[in-house]
């Protein structure tokens, strides 16, 4: 993905800057094991606003289309097209979710993973661009009121910049991209990385067994002999 200029503004300025990304352990095993990094398209997310405009956007367009003369027949033609342009979108974006929270929270760990036996893994801004390459963006979320706030509309990735306030407790940083040509729309994407060359730690659920801890650490002892590995 040709990055415009447009979409630079959005990006993360600080390279040294400490994210994290909470997972089940199947994941990170399977990380491990492919040595890939898995994106997932935003059509599979819990949020059904992933990648919209705010209702004040669309309210705004309606205006303008009734300024314009849309009766109501063109009024709802044109709604539906926004619904499908947006549907294809969500299928079409990829994003790997991280945080830039200094504390993995309790709620990020419920919300994110299925068992107390979990991790997260941690990186740098600069070490995850050096392994991913230049097609992928890393976007702070800016939250907004969606009531209240808009979205401006000089790219079509600008508004999976942007996320509900109810989400901000996330302090999230995403890495968005495009799905693979040839891939069938919706499918996720899986870039190649070494793990190694970019995990600085990985930190467990504060919650997590002994036993977890243990077979982790012999895991990680020979793939990533670098990370710090941290447990409350």
């Amino acid at each position: 993905m040709a990055i415009s200029e447009d979409l630079k503004v959005y990006e993360v300025q600080e390279q040294s800057l400490s994210i994290a990304r909470v997972m089940d352990f199947s994941k990170f095993s399977d990380l491990l094991k492919t040595k890939t990094l898995y994106f997932a398209p935003a059509s599979k997310f819990d949020d059904e606003l992933e990648g919209n405009y705010t209702h004040l956007d669309h309210q705004n367009t309606e205006e303008r289309f009734v300024g314009w003369g849309f009766d109501d027949t063109a009024l709802e033609i044109a709604a539906d097209a926004r619904k499908l342009d947006s549907t294809h979108k969500q299928q079409a974006v990829v994003i790997s979710c991280w945080t830039i929270a200094s504390e993995i929270s309790l709620e990020m760990w419920d919300t994110y993973t299925s068992s107390k036996d979990s991790l997260a893994i941690q990186t740098t801004v600069e070490k995850l661009r050096d392994a991913l390459g230049s097609d992928f963006l890393f976007i702070p979320v800016r939250y907004l009121d969606f009531n209240r706030d808009e979205i401006p509309r000089a790219h079509s990735l600008e508004p999976f910049f942007f996320k509900q306030e109810s989400y901000s407790w996330e302090k999230e940083l995403r890495i968005v991209a495009e799905m693979e040509a040839g891939k069938r729309i919706g499918s996720p994407r899986k870039a190649q990385v070494s793990p190694e060359s970019f995990i600085t730690g990985i930190k467990f659920h504060p919650k997590a067994s002994t036993d977890f801890i243990t077979n982790v650490k012999n895991l990680v002892k020979d793939k990533i002999p670098t990370a710090n590995l941290i447990s409350d």
